[in-house]
Protein backbone atom coordinates (compact mmCIF):
# COMPACT_ATOMS: atom_id res chain seq x y z
CA UNK A 1 0.00 0.00 0.00
CA UNK A 2 1.38 3.39 -0.99
CA UNK A 3 0.90 5.78 1.30
CA UNK A 4 0.20 9.59 -0.03
CA UNK A 5 2.77 11.54 2.10
CA UNK A 6 1.94 14.03 4.52
CA UNK A 7 3.98 17.53 4.99
CA UNK A 8 6.07 17.63 8.35
CA UNK A 9 5.34 21.56 8.95
CA UNK A 10 2.63 23.51 7.24
CA UNK A 11 1.82 27.01 6.62
CA UNK A 12 -1.56 27.63 8.17
CA UNK A 13 -2.25 31.30 7.00
CA UNK A 14 -1.09 30.41 3.15
CA UNK A 15 -2.99 26.90 3.24
CA UNK A 16 -6.21 29.11 4.71
CA UNK A 17 -5.28 31.76 1.60
CA UNK A 18 -5.15 29.38 -0.73
CA UNK A 19 -8.18 27.15 0.27
CA UNK A 20 -6.20 23.89 -0.36
CA UNK A 21 -7.12 20.88 1.34
CA UNK A 22 -4.41 18.32 2.41
CA UNK A 23 -5.33 14.49 2.17
CA UNK A 24 -2.51 11.72 2.67
CA UNK A 25 -1.91 8.97 5.44
CA UNK A 26 1.12 8.24 7.41
CA UNK A 27 2.36 4.97 8.91
CA UNK A 28 2.25 4.52 12.69
CA UNK A 29 5.59 3.62 12.67
CA UNK A 30 6.70 7.24 11.90
CA UNK A 31 5.08 8.40 14.98
CA UNK A 32 7.51 6.92 17.59
CA UNK A 33 5.09 8.24 20.75
CA UNK A 34 1.83 6.74 19.19
CA UNK A 35 4.47 3.39 17.88
CA UNK A 36 5.26 2.76 22.01
CA UNK A 37 1.37 2.34 22.55
CA UNK A 38 0.21 -0.11 19.49
CA UNK A 39 1.45 -3.54 18.83
CA UNK A 40 2.86 -4.57 16.04
CA UNK A 41 0.64 -6.27 13.70
CA UNK A 42 3.01 -9.11 11.43
CA UNK A 43 0.12 -9.59 9.13
CA UNK A 44 0.31 -6.58 7.20
CA UNK A 45 3.14 -5.09 4.82
CA UNK A 46 6.17 -4.78 7.01
CA UNK A 47 5.81 -0.80 6.41
CA UNK A 48 2.78 -0.85 7.76
CA UNK A 49 2.74 -3.70 10.39
CA UNK A 50 1.79 -1.17 13.37
CA UNK A 51 -1.04 0.59 11.10
CA UNK A 52 -1.67 3.84 8.89
CA UNK A 53 -3.37 6.86 10.20
CA UNK A 54 -5.55 8.95 7.59
CA UNK A 55 -5.90 12.86 7.41
CA UNK A 56 -7.72 15.40 5.67
CA UNK A 57 -7.36 18.89 6.78
CA UNK A 58 -8.24 22.51 5.67
CA UNK A 59 -7.63 25.73 7.21
CA UNK A 60 -9.67 28.70 7.14
CA UNK A 61 -9.93 32.11 8.06
CA UNK A 62 -12.32 34.68 10.19
CA UNK A 63 -13.11 38.12 9.83
CA UNK A 64 -10.95 38.54 13.09
CA UNK A 65 -7.71 36.66 11.27
CA UNK A 66 -7.75 34.12 13.09
CA UNK A 67 -7.10 30.45 11.62
CA UNK A 68 -8.49 27.62 11.90
CA UNK A 69 -6.94 24.01 10.96
CA UNK A 70 -10.16 21.70 10.88
CA UNK A 71 -10.39 17.80 9.83
CA UNK A 72 -10.20 14.46 10.62
CA UNK A 73 -8.05 11.62 11.27
CA UNK A 74 -9.06 7.45 10.94
CA UNK A 75 -6.81 4.79 11.91
CA UNK A 76 -7.82 1.50 13.33
CA UNK A 77 -4.63 0.48 15.23
CA UNK A 78 -3.73 -2.61 17.22
CA UNK A 79 -3.77 -2.64 20.89
CA UNK A 80 -3.61 -5.04 23.61
CA UNK A 81 -6.94 -5.60 25.65
CA UNK A 82 -6.17 -4.95 29.25
CA UNK A 83 -8.46 -8.29 30.54
CA UNK A 84 -7.10 -11.09 28.11
CA UNK A 85 -4.00 -9.38 27.02
CA UNK A 86 -4.54 -10.65 23.02
CA UNK A 87 -4.41 -7.83 20.52
CA UNK A 88 -7.33 -6.46 19.15
CA UNK A 89 -8.45 -3.30 16.75
CA UNK A 90 -9.79 -0.07 18.04
CA UNK A 91 -11.67 1.85 15.59
CA UNK A 92 -10.67 6.21 15.85
CA UNK A 93 -12.84 8.11 13.46
CA UNK A 94 -11.95 11.72 15.32
CA UNK A 95 -13.15 15.51 13.73
CA UNK A 96 -10.65 18.25 15.09
CA UNK A 97 -10.91 21.86 15.29
CA UNK A 98 -7.69 24.05 15.88
CA UNK A 99 -7.20 27.34 16.35
CA UNK A 100 -3.99 28.66 15.06
CA UNK A 101 -2.21 31.05 17.98
CA UNK A 102 1.61 32.25 18.47
CA UNK A 103 1.01 33.65 22.27
CA UNK A 104 -0.05 32.30 25.37
CA UNK A 105 -2.58 35.06 25.76
CA UNK A 106 -3.86 34.12 22.44
CA UNK A 107 -4.40 30.48 23.63
CA UNK A 108 -6.06 31.48 26.61
CA UNK A 109 -8.85 33.37 24.60
CA UNK A 110 -9.19 30.66 22.47
CA UNK A 111 -12.92 29.73 22.13
CA UNK A 112 -14.14 26.88 24.27
CA UNK A 113 -14.60 24.78 20.72
CA UNK A 114 -11.07 24.97 19.17
CA UNK A 115 -8.13 23.77 20.90
CA UNK A 116 -5.39 25.87 20.52
CA UNK A 117 -1.92 24.91 18.49
CA UNK A 118 0.88 27.00 18.30
CA UNK A 119 2.69 28.41 15.57
CA UNK A 120 6.73 28.64 15.47
CA UNK A 121 7.57 30.92 12.97
CA UNK A 122 4.58 30.93 10.88
CA UNK A 123 4.95 27.29 10.30
CA UNK A 124 2.93 23.99 12.47
CA UNK A 125 4.18 20.90 12.93
CA UNK A 126 1.70 18.64 11.60
CA UNK A 127 2.64 15.31 12.20
CA UNK A 128 3.26 16.17 16.11
CA UNK A 129 -0.10 16.96 15.99
CA UNK A 130 -1.37 14.25 14.57
CA UNK A 131 0.30 11.75 16.87
CA UNK A 132 -0.57 13.96 19.88
CA UNK A 133 -4.38 13.52 18.46
CA UNK A 134 -4.24 9.67 17.76
CA UNK A 135 -2.44 9.57 21.69
CA UNK A 136 -5.65 11.33 23.10
CA UNK A 137 -8.10 9.27 21.27
CA UNK A 138 -6.46 5.67 22.00
CA UNK A 139 -8.81 4.17 24.77
CA UNK A 140 -7.27 4.17 28.55
CA UNK A 141 -7.53 0.61 28.95
CA UNK A 142 -8.95 -1.13 25.91
CA UNK A 143 -10.75 -3.92 26.20
CA UNK A 144 -12.40 -6.63 23.77
CA UNK A 145 -16.25 -6.82 24.00
CA UNK A 146 -18.34 -9.46 26.21
CA UNK A 147 -18.58 -11.50 22.95
CA UNK A 148 -15.86 -11.61 20.95
CA UNK A 149 -14.03 -14.19 23.03
CA UNK A 150 -12.46 -12.04 25.53
CA UNK A 151 -12.48 -12.87 29.28
CA UNK A 152 -15.97 -12.75 30.48
CA UNK A 153 -17.34 -11.63 33.60
CA UNK A 154 -18.70 -15.03 33.88
CA UNK A 155 -14.87 -16.39 33.36
CA UNK A 156 -12.99 -13.40 35.55
CA UNK A 157 -15.65 -14.24 38.11
CA UNK A 158 -15.17 -17.96 38.05
CA UNK A 159 -10.58 -16.98 38.17
CA UNK A 160 -11.86 -14.44 41.18
CA UNK A 161 -13.75 -17.27 42.82
CA UNK A 162 -10.32 -20.34 42.52
CA UNK A 163 -8.02 -17.87 43.76
CA UNK A 164 -10.34 -17.14 46.84
CA UNK A 165 -10.75 -20.98 46.94
CA UNK A 166 -6.72 -21.24 46.84
CA UNK A 167 -6.57 -18.79 49.46
CA UNK A 168 -8.87 -20.21 51.93
CA UNK A 169 -6.65 -23.68 51.32
CA UNK A 170 -3.64 -22.14 52.19
CA UNK A 171 -5.37 -20.62 55.15
CA UNK A 172 -5.76 -24.56 56.54
CA UNK A 173 -2.28 -24.88 57.02
CA UNK A 174 -1.42 -24.66 60.70
CA UNK A 175 -1.01 -21.18 62.19
CA UNK A 176 1.91 -20.58 64.46
CA UNK A 177 1.13 -19.03 67.28
CA UNK A 178 2.76 -15.42 68.04
CA UNK A 179 3.36 -13.78 70.82
CA UNK A 180 1.98 -10.50 72.28
CA UNK A 181 4.37 -9.08 73.82
CA UNK A 182 2.27 -5.87 75.49
CA UNK A 183 -0.33 -7.93 76.00
CA UNK A 184 0.33 -7.83 80.32
CA UNK A 185 0.36 -4.22 79.87
CA UNK A 186 -3.34 -3.66 80.46
CA UNK A 187 -3.57 -5.42 83.26
CA UNK A 188 -0.15 -4.00 84.91
CA UNK A 189 -1.65 -0.88 84.15
CA UNK A 190 -4.64 -1.51 86.41
CA UNK A 191 -2.95 -2.79 89.49
CA UNK A 192 -0.38 -0.17 89.54
CA UNK A 193 -3.56 2.35 89.88
CA UNK A 194 -5.13 0.25 92.25
CA UNK A 195 -1.66 0.67 94.32
CA UNK A 196 -1.72 4.19 93.91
Amino acid sequence: MKLAPLPETINPWRLAKSGAEIKGSISVSSLPRLAELVVDDKSVDEDLSLGVVSIRLTARQDEQYRVYLEGKLQATPLVLCQLCLSPMRVEIAEQFSWLVVKTDEQAENALADHDPVFANEDRVNLLRLIEDEMILELPLAPSHELKEGCLTHESFETAVAEREFDSTEQTKQPVLETTRPFADLKTLIAENKKHQ
